[in-house]
């Protein structure tokens, strides 16, 4: 969350109900272990994955700069 602040990112942690998840343009999941985890689709509802890619690549640069300090 901290990451998608400092880059202006809107990223919105709820819960789930049907009409959330049907009226959505992208869903990703996230955890310790696995990271970001993008949702493709739900029922017959198909999702984008743009800002999945691109919090990854935000991810992955902030694990690298830290390992650098």
């Amino acid at each position: 969350m901290d990451i998608t602040q400092a880059n202006r990112i809107a990223v919105y942690e709820v819960p789930l109900p049907l009409s959330i998840l049907l009226n959505s343009d992208e869903i990703f999941l996230t955890n310790a272990v696995k990271g970001i985890i993008w949702v493709g689709a739900y029922r017959q509802k198909r999702y984008f994955s743009q800002t999945a890619r691109k919090l990854n690549e935000l991810l992955n640069k902030s694990v690298e700069v830290e390992a650098e300090i």
